[in-house]
């Protein structure tokens, strides 16, 4: 199978500190290069790797620089038209401000790439709308990224944390990706 090609689109904090880290996780392991885990507990090496984060659009060229190092981004570019005029892309991931989201989606989907929105996806529903009715024009998926706190294991979990005899809770973990 031929590793899907991700470009994405945005540089800041989430983006570096959550979603780029997780991609290496995501697309089956890292990039040749990034230290990860490269190998099972035995030892035998991990299947190859699902899909390739090849290009990444950031206005600001040095910080575009620095993440493409850090997580073994092969071409940075100025704007996301630029990636797609020179890049062969299957999807592409957007990670910027709701308000600028919609335009930056509607063009990938015109382009014909796949297109995954972080959360919120618009600020309006009319631009929601128009990000769906783009993908279904170009017959392209649009995925936006889920907020597990309303799913049904931790809406139960809150409950039976409400319960009288449940008491004051004591302890709370939490694991999140950052950096390397």
């Amino acid at each position: 199978m031929t590793p899907m090609r991700v470009g994405f689109v945005g540089g800041g904090e989430h983006a570096r500190m959550s979603l780029l880290p997780s991609l290496r996780h995501a697309l089956g392991g890292a990039p040749e290069g990034l230290p990860a885990l490269v190998a099972t507990h035995a030892g035998a090496q991990l299947p190859p790797l699902l899909g390739e984060l090849v290009a990444l659009a950031e206005h600001k060229a040095d910080h575009a620089e620095r993440i493409a190092a850090v997580h073994g981004i092969q071409r940075v570019y100025a704007n996301h038209e630029d990636m797609l005029a020179h890049e062969d892309l299957d999807c592409v991931i957007v990670c910027l401000h709701p308000r600028l989201q919609p335009d930056v989606a509607v063009t990938c989907l015109n382009a014909g790439v796949h297109v995954f929105l972080e959360k919120p996806q618009a600020e309006s529903v009319a631009e929601s709308l128009r990000i769906r009715d783009a993908a279904a024009r170009n017959g392209k998926q649009v995925a936006v990224a889920f907020m597990k706190r309303f799913s049904a294991p931790y809406l139960r979990a809150r409950q039976i944390m409400e319960l009288p005899a449940f008491g004051a809770p004591s302890m709370y973990e939490a694991r999140f990706t950052y950096a390397r």
